[in-house]
């Protein structure tokens, strides 16, 4: 009893903690989609054009991928300076979650976001349709959103620079297996990032045994 309360504890801080900067950091209404970013203003402004281009790309190339985005996802939230990993879907939130890191990097064109998004709106979908995303269960479904980034891919005038790195990422995570996607992974890389940071070593040692009593409760 009291571990099932710990656990819905974090998840109720987490959840809180993600609506909080949904609703108060710098937001702007970007062709019908409403996107926030947590930043100081410099950054903000650049991502806010950044996203801006890759919906009107989108939009303008796609109308399929446009409207997923618009009627899965309840909105764009700019936050977060994690390197492995470029963006995720918060199902409890409904929100297509971008890293700043990726928003602000010079390498990040109009296109790489709108394969992004494309990607994360197709989590959205899934998610909607009741999909699980159990450790063992995601290789498939993270093949299944590269393949809605490949729709986008193909139509996107520089297409030629993405749809080949596409469809290797599919052949890859088809033929590799769920080891990439397992929880285990997944928070060896949020540590080694930590660690990174700079982030202090009891910290890491804290959040670490967190993370691995939430699994064992998921599982």
């Amino acid at each position: 009893m009291m571990r099932t309360l710990i656990v819905r504890a974090i998840r109720v801080v987490g959840q809180a903690l993600v609506g909080g900067l949904w609703r108060w950091s710098p937001s702007r209404d970007l062709l019908g989609i409403r996107t926030a970013i947590f930043a100081d203003s410099g950054v903000a402004e650049v991502s806010f054009q950044r996203i801006n281009s890759a919906l009107g790309l989108i939009q303008r190339h796609h109308p399929p991928t446009f409207d997923r985005i618009r009627t899965q996802v309840r909105g764009i939230l700019g936050f977060g300076t994690e390197h492995y990993r470029l963006a995720h879907w918060d199902n409890a939130a409904r929100l297509c979650v971008v890293t700043v890191h990726y928003l602000q990097s010079a390498d990040t064109t109009p296109s790489h976001l709108a394969l992004t998004l494309a990607h994360e709106s197709m989590h959205a979908r899934l998610s909607a349709l009741g999909a699980k995303y159990a450790d063992g269960r995601r290789a498939h479904l993270e093949v299944i959103c590269a393949m809605a980034e490949l729709a986008l891919a193909r139509r996107l005038p520089d297409s030629a620079l993405h749809v080949e790195r596409v469809q290797r990422l599919i052949s890859n995570w088809a033929s590799a297996g769920e080891a990439e996607w397992s929880n285990e992974t997944m928070r060896s890389d949020e540590l080694t990032d930590l660690r990174a940071f700079g982030v202090p070593r009891w910290l890491i040692s804290l959040v670490s045994r967190v993370e691995r009593f939430l699994s064992r409760r998921a599982a």
